[in-house]
């Protein structure tokens, strides 16, 4: 039998774990392209409302009062935000009530801060089938300073100036948000020029970011865009973003970059996204991180669609050094908008394999790139003038028009590269590579 020592002992270890996991648990990246060749979407809401495991919960709704005490009942929730200011504390949990909405901010950059076990959360409560809390944000910016361990899970944020987490922030996750008609960029995760720490270990994951840079239409003239994530806007060495995740999250209607990494980032992941419905006012691409030096930048698993450029020439992907992007799918791109530019600081370190490009009216590199020098251009799908490709033209490979972009059995593309970089499933989730050999083409699992 265990003393009663060891009881105690047990339990404590129990209770120690159990607090470790008050971190957001969202589930990981998933594919968007399903078995069956559609495009799955992934930001539609769950209809659940917020888990949180640990901390003191507060509760707010419209028909609420302030006279609620310290506002821990859900049969008497307080109502204001200024109400909530005064009562929250680090490790809380404050949950909006849903169907519900507020004009204002949550001024996080004023919050407490949360702590490895207990996370700061903002979520959600109420009859699951009613949509999701709104902060009408008035053009006001929603700063997010020197914060910690927040979780910001199922709200729904619009017309805001921006989204900004800034120096001295880490492990801030976002969660099932949307996040829609901003004046300028939806999220900016960025390091100012006179700012102290590095912003780090940020997760924006199964989200609806869209129609960022109102303020910037129509795009006319020398109007300038506004884009739907901006990483880093510093020139500081040593003081990029780090270790930044981005996924399963629909980013459309921007008039500037969907995302754009800027200088000193390092770790940044982007998978999972479905990037569509773009207008770009300048001269862009849809993902950037043509700046130097870049550390471990991953693209990889994205679907981009339905594409075009008001003036001038843009690119769906404008790579610097130390990139890799693979698996992507990107089709109906219009005019002026190529597909490649990859700049001369990036070759021999950045990779572009195992893609699929269909569908679109320019030419394959953009200006600034030059194909001959560059050898890391390797088992893409797309026109003939990519090099090492195969023609999809003959629709062996997919069929855009009935929505089946899977590598059909048949098709010229299977068994076509030696360098297989760890391909084990197509789209038809069948085995590869067969007889030793890997398959060219988007979305197989590595």
């Amino acid at each position: 039998m265990m003393s009663i020592l060891q009881v105690i002992l047990a339990i404590l270890i129990c209770v120690t774990a159990y607090r470790v996991e008050a971190s957001p648990t969202i589930p990981g990246p998933a594919r968007l392209v399903a078995s069956d060749g559609t495009i799955r979407s992934p930001w539609i809401d769950d209809h659940r409302n917020t888990v949180v495991d640990g901390g003191t919960t507060r509760y707010f709704a419209d028909d609420g009062s302030d006279a609620c005490g310290s506002c821990t009942s859900m049969s008497c929730p307080c109502q204001s935000l200024s109400k909530m200011y005064s009562v929250r504390q680090s490790g809380d949990n404050i949950l909006f009530k849903r169907g519900d909405a507020w004009v204002g901010t949550l001024q996080l950059q004023f919050s407490p801060n949360g702590t490895l076990s207990d996370y700061t959360t903002y979520g959600v409560w109420g009859t699951a089938s009613d949509p999701r809390p709104v902060f009408e944000g008035n053009g006001a910016t929603q700063n997010m300073r020197a914060r910690s361990y927040i979780w910001v899970d199922r709200l729904y944020f619009t017309d805001h100036s921006v989204i900004r987490v800034q120096e001295l922030s880490h492990h801030i996750t976002f969660s099932y948000v949307v996040n829609r008609d901003n004046r300028h960029t939806c999220f900016a995760i960025d390091q100012r020029p006179n700012g102290a720490g590095v912003p780090h270990h940020i997760t924006i994951a199964n989200s609806n970011i869209g129609r960022c840079g109102v303020s910037a239409l129509p795009c006319a003239g020398t109007t300038k865009g506004h884009e739907g994530i901006y990483i880093s806007s510093s020139t500081r060495v040593g003081f990029g973003a780090e270790d930044i995740q981005i996924y399963n999250t629909r980013i459309w209607g921007t008039n500037k970059e969907p995302i754009n990494i800027k200088q000193e980032s390092e770790r940044i992941t982007f998978r999972g996204n479905l990037i569509e419905d773009v207008a770009m006012c300048d001269d862009v691409g849809m993902i950037a991180f043509n700046f130097t030096p870049l550390e471990r930048i991953l693209v990889f698993d994205n679907v981009i669609r339905n594409v075009f450029k008001h003036t001038g020439e843009a690119d769906v992907f404008i790579m610097g050094p130390n990139g890799r992007v693979y698996n992507n799918l990107v089709y109906n791109i219009g005019q002026n908008v190529n597909l490649l530019s990859i700049t001369s600081i990036a070759q021999g370190t950045t990779e572009v394999l195992h893609n699929t490009f269909f569908n679109w009216e320019e030419s394959v590199f953009g200006s600034n790139h030059d194909s001959a020098n560059n050898n890391n251009i390797l088992n893409n799908i797309g026109p003939g003038t990519l090099p090492q490709n195969i023609n999809a033209s003959s629709g062996l490979f997919i069929n855009p028009s009935a929505g089946d972009f899977r590598l059909a059995e048949g098709s010229a593309a299977v068994d076509r590269y030696s360098n297989c970089q760890g391909v084990t499933r197509d789209f038809q989730f069948d085995i590869r590579p067969i007889n030793n050999r890997c398959d060219a083409g988007a979305d197989e699992q590595r």
